[in-house]
């Protein structure tokens, strides 16, 4: 494959041809990806390589946001889980103690 300078493989446009070489003899070539980065790719590698590794971060990103919406979503609508062991008063204590604190606030008020 012949590597054309300007020419767009995936993301990256070929800038120009290094002086360096890999110990199989392959140029190094200078490309630019489209999100900005600079990077020396191999002749080898052109048209192989996809990008810089925006793709996949922001892949990443779009995958994290989706899952943690999701699971925001579903932990939202599960009913609360009680802990195993965990005091509950019943209702009549729960009225009752209700009642008291009103009693009290009543008698101590200062108005």
């Amino acid at each position: 494959m012949s590597i054309i300078i300007g020419n767009t493989y995936h993301k990256f446009t070929v800038i120009k041809k290094l002086a360096k070489k890999d110990a199989f003899g392959d140029n190094y070539y200078l490309a630019e990806c489209e999100c900005g980065n600079e990077r020396e790719i191999r002749k080898y590698n052109i048209g192989r390589v996809q990008s810089c590794g925006c793709i996949a971060a922001n892949w990443r990103k779009e995958v994290n946001d989706r899952s943690f919406s999701l699971r925001s979503e579903v932990e939202a609508s599960k009913p609360k889980r009680k802990r195993k062991g965990a005091y509950t008063p019943s209702k009549s204590l729960q009225v009752e103690t209700t009642l008291e604190t009103l009693r009290f606030q009543k008698e101590y008020s200062y108005e």
